[in-house]
């Protein structure tokens, strides 16, 4: 009888995949989900700062979206949410990406000498929105509408 303590070949195979797909519905829900959420019962819930907000320790970041979204970049019409759009994807996936890559180099090592972008972790490059690409202004359109 073989014993082993170690991942299969499928849940190594598979464990990167899973750590993406985990990391891209948490962007999902920090970008479309919680804010808007929030920003819905702060209008709903007379006492949603002194209740909610208290108890959950994010009291700032939080207040600082109900802000931004109520206040700050309050787009109105649908060219406003395609230009907040615009800049959203901006933000998300190029200063972002530029910012990570400043603070950890494509060609950045761990304590030990190995690569730090290596294996599962591949590093990012940085997207420049292009009206010209069939995929940038949908995408665009497509924050704009959610």
């Amino acid at each position: 009888m073989v014993c082993s303590t170690g991942a299969s070949a499928d849940e190594r195979r598979f464990r990167p995949a899973s750590l993406r797909l985990q990391w891209a519905r948490e962007r999902f829900n920090a970008l479309f989900v919680d804010p808007p959420t929030n920003v819905n019962l702060y209008l709903s819930q007379p006492n949603f700062v002194e209740t909610t907000l208290k108890h959950s320790g994010q009291t700032n970041e939080q207040l600082n979206h109900i802000h931004e979204y109520l206040v700050a970049a309050k787009p109105i019409s649908f060219e406003e949410c395609v230009a907040w759009a615009r800049l959203k994807f901006e933000h998300d996936y190029a200063s972002e990406i530029k910012q990570l890559l400043t603070s950890m180099p494509k060609d950045a090592v761990t304590s030990t000498g190995a690569l730090f972008w290596s294996g599962p972790k591949r590093a990012p490059d940085a997207l420049e929105f292009n009206a010209e690409d069939v995929r940038d202004p949908p995408c665009a359109v497509t924050f704009a509408t959610t």
